[in-house]
C-alpha cells in the first residue's frame, strides 16, 4: 500500500468564533459606520471613474492601478490627468476598504458574511 503525500493543509484549531451581529461587538456601531464610510468612499471613487474612462475601461484601469499606484501616483505631481488622478484615487479606496475588511474579521473576529451585508446595503442603494 501507498502512502498519500502530505498536502499541507493545516486545521483550525483554535476554533475561533465569529461575531455576527454589530450588537455583540465592543464599539460595533463605531465600527459599522467606519465600514459604511469607506464603502461610500469607494462607491463614489468607482462612479467618478466610470464617467471619465467608461465602464469598459474601469476594471483594467483599476488591475494597472493596483499593480502600479506608487508609480502612478510619482507621476502625477507634474500631469493633469483626471483619468490618472481618479484612478489612484479609487485604488487607493478600494484598498482601504479591503484593509478594514481584513482587520474587521482578524482584529474584532466580526463574520465575513456581516461584513458583506452591510458592505451590500451601501453598494445596492441608489442615489
Amino acid at each position: 500500500m501507498r502512502a498519500v503525500k502530505k498536502t499541507g493543509i493545516k486545521k483550525n484549531k483554535s476554533k475561533k468564533i465569529f461575531i455576527s451581529k454589530w450588537e455583540d461587538i465592543e464599539n460595533g456601531e463605531q465600527l459599522k459606520t467606519q465600514l459604511i464610510e469607506a464603502s461610500k468612499e469607494y462607491k463614489e471613487a468607482g462612479e467618478h471613474l466610470k464617467q471619465i474612462v467608461g465602464e469598459d475601461s474601469i476594471i483594467h484601469n483599476t488591475f494597472i492601478g493596483m499593480r502600479n499606484i506608487e508609480k502612478l501616483e510619482s507621476d502625477l505631481v507634474n500631469k493633469d490627468d483626471m483619468a490618472t488622478k481618479k484612478t489612484v484615487e479609487f485604488c487607493k479606496k478600494l484598498k482601504a476598504l479591503t484593509k478594514l475588511t481584513g482587520n474587521l474579521i482578524h482584529t474584532h473576529n466580526i463574520d465575513f458574511l456581516l461584513i458583506q451585508r452591510t458592505k451590500s446595503m451601501v453598494f445596492n442603494t441608489q442615489k
